[in-house]
């Protein structure tokens, strides 16, 4: 059996709503679908979930060689970013 979506309503204000829906018509989505995505996003950064954060891996001269196994890289890129 096919579950619809309930409908709620949210108040918003208005220049928040206008930034979202400028951002969803950028990004080719309706705006609930913005909102759903948002809200996901946001939930799952407030459980504990690592988030797509800044990664910063080590940089080297051309020419000196590469010192790390691709393993290595996927360790270095696990850890969390320096303030």
């Amino acid at each position: 059996m096919l579950a619809l979506p309930h409908a709620n309503h949210i108040a918003y204000r208005r220049q928040l709503y206008r930034k979202a829906k400028a951002e969803a018509t950028r990004q080719g989505v309706p705006i609930t679908r913005y909102f759903e995505q948002r809200l996901k996003l946001r939930l799952c950064q407030g459980s504990g979930a690592r988030g797509a954060g800044r990664v910063v891996l080590p940089t080297f001269a051309a020419g000196k060689g590469f010192p790390y196994t691709p393993e290595e890289l996927k360790a270095l890129a696990q850890r969390p970013a320096k303030s």
